[in-house]
């Protein structure tokens, strides 16, 4: 479960942003197996850096593309737990804007 802060710049006529943000995060890994011993379990505590550029598609500024990549680590006893995740998405917003 990863909490932290992440800073928003808007850029180019509110159209670009880029993001960047960074904080920790709670490991709680278990697998669920009849077999006492094949039951690897760990838990840890870790942190996480995200960074993220979005360009909004149309001039209202209501459908977004965005990518972010965000680089976790966890250290578990005995474990150095690391993983990159890549994530693309496409938003949709309505509503007033000023």
């Amino acid at each position: 479960m990863p909490f932290g802060l992440r800073l928003v710049a808007p850029l180019v006529r509110d159209r670009i942003e880029l993001s960047g943000g960074e904080g920790g995060l709670c490991e709680s890994y278990a697998v669920a197996n009849p077999n006492p011993a094949a039951r690897p379990s760990r838990s840890g505590w870790g942190g996480y850096v995200v960074a993220s550029a979005a360009v909004a598609l149309d001039p209202g500024r209501h459908v977004w593309l965005s990518v972010s990549p965000r680089y976790y680590v966890v250290n578990p006893a005995a474990y150095r737990d690391r993983w990159l995740q890549v994530y693309a998405d496409l938003s949709l917003g309505w509503g007033a804007r000023r």
